[in-house]
């Protein structure tokens, strides 16, 4: 039953990371590909994404009242994923959102961890709470197909420093700017 769990718990786990990164390709497509789409609303091109990265990311690393507040230690980067910045690329509105929120979850499960493998309960509790607020933030509930088993994926792994610790393995561009 807990191999099925954690082959279940793989699946979620490769089907946000799959559909973040669906996101992101569909979010970084190519001019030519969107012909007309940059006078449409809904998308940004490339050479604006900067900019609208640092709207997001500045409040969040600020600790302002922003729902991407991190641990304490912990900011966004500060530049999107590379990819979507290619030149005469669009990035889909929500993209940003959407790498912030993974960028959040990520954050919180290795807070977790940590408050887990040392004792921290206060600690520990404040990023159950976190974590449990992770639907909620912007775009989240828009984009993500099953919010339901996302939320769920994440309330399973909430007392298993392991299970967050094989998540947080996932996060990659999480993982570039916060290597312990």
């Amino acid at each position: 039953m807990k191999r099925m769990d954690r082959e279940r718990r793989k699946l979620l786990i490769g089907g946000l990371i799959l559909s973040v990164a669906a996101l992101g390709i569909g979010a970084a497509l190519p001019a030519a590909a969107a012909a007309g789409a940059a006078d449409q609303p809904g998308f940004t091109p490339a050479e604006e994404v900067g900019e609208a990265w640092d709207q997001l990311a500045a409040p969040a690393n600020a600790r302002a009242m922003n729902p991407y507040i991190l641990p304490e230690g912990v900011t966004l980067p500060s530049s999107p994923p590379s990819f979507l910045e290619t030149p005469g690329s669009l990035t889909e509105d929500g993209a940003l959102q959407m790498v912030a929120a993974y960028y959040y979850v990520c954050a919180w499960e290795d807070n977790l961890a940590g408050s887990i493998r040392t004792g921290d309960v206060p600690a520990a509790d404040n990023a159950r709470e976190r974590l449990g607020n992770a639907t909620a933030l912007p775009e989240v509930e828009r984009l993500v197909q099953d919010l339901a088993e996302w939320d769920a994926a994440i309330q399973s792994r909430l007392h298993d420093a392991d299970a967050l610790e094989a998540d947080v393995a996932n996060c990659t561009y999480y993982l570039e700017g916060n290597q312990k």
